[in-house]
């Protein structure tokens, strides 16, 4: 269960799987206030929504709602990732729902990202699948503020300027901007 921030970051080194393909259940991250991922060895066809985001967050502004806090991630690799916030996961995740599809994939959560033998190996086996992850999703949901704030219309993101976002769109049969 998420209740807010979490100082320790979530650490799936030792209950995961290397090389599979993982999912968060939104009906019980909406429903039920648990964070459970959902592992696979195939990928799900058009019954999941993918999420498309930057690493580097745009930061918190001062005098926002702070929600329900934020939980963080064992990731080695991007010290600058900074945390996710709950009610970005929160709102993507009842986003994913109405578009009637239970599970979304998220590369923060979905791959290993540490330095460890483990993780290299997930990493480069993720990115290897990266094109049919997006490219068999139901949707691919943006978020180009990143993980720890919903942008305006009127903000400038990197979102728009990066070669992986633009992949993520173009081959994913239908997407949805978050704002």
């Amino acid at each position: 269960m998420y209740e807010g921030n979490s100082t320790l970051p979530i650490d799936f080194t030792d209950v995961i799987t290397p090389c599979r393909y993982r999912f968060i259940d939104c009906l019980e991250f909406v429903k039920q206030k648990k964070l459970q991922i959902i592992e696979t060895s195939h990928l799900p066809i058009g019954k999941y929504a993918a999420l498309s985001h930057v690493w580097a967050s745009l930061p918190s502004k001062e005098g926002v709602y702070a929600g329900r806090g934020s939980l963080l991630v064992k990731c080695e690799e991007h010290n600058d990732s900074g945390p996710i916030s709950i009610d970005v996961l929160y709102h993507t995740c009842l986003a994913a729902l109405q578009e009637r599809v239970r599970y979304a994939w998220l590369d923060r959560l979905g791959i290993l990202q540490t330095e460890s033998p483990q993780g290299k190996n997930d990493k480069k086996w993720q990115i290897m699948h990266m094109h049919g992850i997006y490219f068999n999703s139901c949707i691919t949901i943006v978020l180009p503020a990143g993980l720890q704030r919903f942008t305006t219309k009127k903000e400038d993101t990197e979102w728009i300027d990066r070669a992986w976002t633009f992949q993520e769109v173009m081959v994913a049969p239908e997407s949805k901007v978050l704002f």
